[in-house]
């Protein structure tokens, strides 16, 4: 759930400098600009103090954040072409599907992602052994999980066969993205972003050309299928190139083993974190129908975008913390409680503007037709908190290989999830399933963890830091 991840004008466009000088003191007009200034200079001193004890990372930051910014700018617009495009029930009608997708992709991935990346760091020689293995042991789940979209996909009156046919093609992404772990691990993010960002673009102009052709919803699909073809083949290509001797894919069964017993517990978090994001509009649309899951899509939508920052910062981070922690370094604790203070603040400094801007951009963006996503929207933004201080959990969990913690977690959140939608959703409506998504988050990270010694350490050691300097 899926982001993954607007006004017309561009996003390189240079704001306009404000002469504060000439601001006088306690006027409104000085009054507006603290106001609006204040949020900004600390989310940039928020990058650059994250950054500046960790060479790697300030060299990453730029090339992640231009890939992020280019996505969420062009991703939004193009977004909401086509959601004005299709109206709240062709919209729900894909975000259903595309929901599916993922929900079924999570099981193909098969927690594999970070553990490779982890590996990579760690021993940079084994990446051929790395990298085979994976890809062989997604291949194989790959059908299963097909079909199982397939038939989930059957269950939806609105999808027609042609729609999901094309959508089961997504369901591969993982084994298209795994070239990626070698090429982040191994700090070549320049490549991995440039390849995907042309990807990106190319199915940017797909879509709008399809609203301005008015294409019908299995047009959407076949673009979004061409889209995880055209990305498998575009990062096989920029690895062959860049690769030596990790070109040399093979199938480990030893390592294999030793792969899916660190990754189980991942995969059945990360499925439990897809439900949490994807589970509620096909919920609404049971319960509601198609046109209540496309308004309810479109406020997600725009929810998500305060998931960009946090994922910058752990990108750029990952590294760093692996590495102080495989050291036994006296700098690793105070590392990660910067780090869970960062992302945790990042995600609240975007939750709180986007609830006092949110019924101004649903009618700017959407129109009146999705004048109903502005509450869900104020309230979910707050799931931004929490995703934020969940990833930096994650990597903790991690590094000092609790993934089984993580994975109960998780798992008792996304019941409680699935329990609060289908307790509010009727009551509240599309509003009630934005309160059960950050109740749920809230739940996992916040209440969860004191129930066993073990996790209250962590939720010591990661609350503490959000809200004092001690590490």
């Amino acid at each position: 759930m899926g982001l993954p991840h607007c006004g017309v004008a561009s996003i390189a466009a240079r704001p306009p400098r404000v002469n504060l000088a000439a601001v006088r003191p306690g006027s409104p007009r000085a009054a507006h600009h603290a106001n609006f200034l204040l949020p900004v200079s600390r989310l940039a001193a928020l990058f650059r103090s994250a950054t500046s004890a960790n060479r790697a990372a300030s060299a990453n930051v730029p090339w992640l954040a231009l890939d992020r910014a280019l996505r969420l700018g062009v991703s939004f617009f193009v977004q909401l072409i086509v959601v004005r495009y299709l109206g709240p029930a062709g919209n729900g009608v894909l975000q259903i599907g595309l929901a599916l997708s993922a929900l079924c992709a999570a099981g193909v991935e098969l927690g594999l992602d970070t553990i490779v990346k982890r590996e990579l760091v760690r021993a940079p020689a084994r990446a051929g052994a790395l990298l085979g293995t994976a890809l062989l042991l997604r291949a194989v789940v790959f059908v299963p999980g097909v079909l199982v979209f397939a038939w989930c996909a059957a269950h939806e009156g609105g999808m027609s066969r042609a729609l999901t046919a094309c959508l089961a093609v997504t369901v591969a992404i993982p084994l298209a993205q795994t070239p990626e772990a070698w090429l982040l691990a191994t700090g070549r993010v320049p490549a991995s972003v440039m390849t995907e960002s042309a990807v990106f673009l190319l199915s940017a102009v797909a879509r709008v050309s399809l609203v301005l052709g008015g294409a019908g919803l299995v047009a959407f699909g076949a673009v979004a299928a061409g889209e995880t073809v055209c990305l498998g083949l575009g990062l096989a290509a920029i690895f062959t190139v860049c690769a030596a001797d990790a070109r040399r894919w093979r199938w480990d069964g030893a390592l294999a083993r030793t792969m899916l017993r660190d990754a189980t517990p991942i995969l059945l978090t990360t499925f439990a974190i897809t439900v949490y994001r994807r589970i509620d509009v096909v919920i609404l649309s049971h319960l509601l129908g198609d046109a209540a899951a496309g308004t309810y899509a479109a406020a997600v939508r725009l929810s998500e975008i305060g998931y960009v920052a946090p994922m910058i910062l752990h990108n750029a981070w990952f590294p760093r913390l692996t590495q102080l922690h495989a050291a036994g370094s006296p700098e690793y604790r105070p590392a990660l409680a910067d780090y869970y203070r960062r992302m945790t603040w990042s995600g609240a400094t975007y939750a709180a503007v986007i609830t006092v801007a949110a019924p101004w951009l649903v009618r700017f963006l959407f129109g009146p037709a999705f004048a109903g996503a502005a509450l869900p929207l104020a309230v979910h933004a707050w799931t931004a908190v929490f995703v934020a201080h969940g990833i930096a959990r994650s990597q903790w969990l991690l590094l000092e290989n609790r993934q089984i913690d993580g994975l109960w977690l998780s798992a008792g959140g996304a019941v409680v999830n699935v329990a609060l939608n289908f307790l509010f959703v009727p009551r509240l409506g599309i509003a009630g399933a934005a309160l059960a998504a950050v109740l749920a988050l809230a739940v996992n990270l916040a209440a969860l963890p004191l129930l066993t010694a073990r996790t209250r350490a962590g939720w010591k050691l990661g609350w503490r830091a959000v809200f004092t300097r001690s590490p």
